[in-house]
This record gives structure tokens, sequence and C-alpha cells, in this order.
């Protein structure tokens, strides 16, 4: 009697487990399909990077299928709902193009839309960095001047000897505005090699650069840019480095001191 009670038993609880190991592989296969039948959607992706404040052209994004579950809400479907419209912020490629993340210019497609209110863009005259082809439309720069003081007081007196009084020619440089960003295409075109066969010319790199900037800025950028006598050039800013920096001005007589040049 013992042993079929006991068989009774085993029996039951063998098929209870039956019952729930069924349960769990029906559970497992049913969560499976859904996972492979789930929905696709069609949406906006970065393609290539988008500065901030540009217009996205078509070439820099493109329509992908993806799990509706990994799609944002926000992204967007259409292309042509992101075309021309303006970057709040840089889009790397990969990047859903979200509809929080762009803002309508109406259709326009003017520099005024590129920057922020409070700016202003001012031109600035291209310097030798520029033509050589090494600064890029997004880099950032800073602005190298000498000052040719012996220019500062104009003419002389009647009488009085030219430039008395004042320092020795040459001039003083310095570092002056820091972190400015190239708005237009200072690209500028890489010269034929000989035998090339191309009778195409190089385009040729800008004579001014665009910055936008606070008005306060602009008035000092005009300053130096119209300083008489001044020789102006840009540095190249590491990609990421926004740091202010403070320098010391430098001059021929310091230059003398520092390397104990000799006079002839």
């Amino acid at each position: 009697m013992g042993k079929r009670r006991a068989g009774v038993v085993l029996t039951i609880f063998g098929v209870v487990l039956a019952i729930m190991v069924g349960g769990a592989v029906f559970t497992l296969s049913q969560q499976a399909t859904a996972a492979n039948e789930e929905e696709s959607v069609q949406a906006i992706v970065v393609l290539s990077r988008v500065n901030e404040r540009t217009a996205i052209p078509a070439t820099a994004i493109g329509v992908v299928s993806a799990p509706k579950s990994v799609v944002p809400p926000s992204a967007l479907t259409h292309v042509e709902d992101a075309i021309g419209k303006m970057t709040l912020e840089d889009m790397y490629p990969g990047d859903w193009v979200l509809s929080d993340r762009i803002a309508d210019t109406k259709g326009e497609s003017g520099r005024s839309f590129t920057i922020e209110s409070g700016q202003v863009i001012v031109s600035f005259p291209a310097s030798d960095i520029i033509q050589m082809g090494a600064v890029k439309t997004g880099d950032y720069v800073d602005v190298l001047i000498t000052f040719d003081t012996t220019k500062e007081q104009g003419a002389a007196a009647p009488g009085q000897p030219a430039n008395q009084g004042q320092v020795s020619p040459g001039g003083t440089t310095q570092l002056t505005m820091q972190n400015l960003r190239v708005l237009n295409d200072v690209g500028g075109g890489e010269p034929q090699a000989a035998g090339s066969g191309s009778t195409a010319a190089p385009a040729q790199a800008p004579k001014q650069v665009l910055f936008a900037v606070s008005r306060q800025d602009a008035i000092v950028l005009k300053q130096i840019k119209d300083y008489p006598g001044a020789k102006l050039e840009l540095a190249l800013r590491a990609a990421g480095d926004n740091r202010v920096y403070s320098t010391e001005a430098v001059n021929m007589r310091g230059l003398i001191e520092r390397f104990k040049i000799q006079a002839p």
C-alpha cells in the first residue's frame, strides 16, 4: 500500500513538473517569436558630422529600418523633415535625428540662422595659415597681432624729428581674441602636381574669414584690423581646447635679452 501511494505521488509530481517545464518553454518561445516579429520602423540617422547651428544637408542624413523599441519617439522618419533645418548641437554619424535637436528656419538658409541671438557675424583678414589650407570650417582660432607702435602718433609736428620719444621700430606682438569659430568655407584648393594633366585651376582660399561674436568683441576685432601698420595672424587651436590663455607681449628688445642676441 505504501509503495502504491508513493508511486502515485511521484506520478503527480512528474505531471506537475512537466506542466511547469512546458509552460516555461511555451512562454520563452512566445517571447522569442515576438522579438523576431517586432515591428520595424524607418527613422533618420546622421551619416556624416553636422556642426552645431548648421543647416542639415541632404548628403549628411539617411533612412534606416530598426526595431520600434530602439527608435526614440522624437526621431524623424522623413528626410524632408530634416533637410535644411538648423542643428542645435553637434551631430555625429549614427545619431538619430531628433525633432528636439533641430530648429525650423522656415525654408531660409542665410547665415543669420546659424548664429545665436545676441551675436553678429564679422569678417576678418585671412592670414597665411588660411592660404595654406590648414584651417577648415568649424575650426577654432586665436588672433595674434603685431602692433607697429612707431605709426601710432602719425606725422611729427613741424621742426620735430619723426617718432620723437617713441619706441624703436618693430612693434609688439600679443595674443588677443581667442577661441573664434570659423564659419565660412576656407578649405582652398590643393595645387595640381606637375604632369597631372589637369587644366582646372585650384579653388582660391578666401581673403576674409567669418566669425560669430558678441557686439563688443566685434568692435574689438574692428579696432585690431584697422590699426595702422598692424600685422595679423591666426593660430589654429587643438580640437576641444576652449580655455582662455594669458600670454606676455613680445617685442624685439625682449627677444634680444632673452636669447642673448649680439648686435653685429
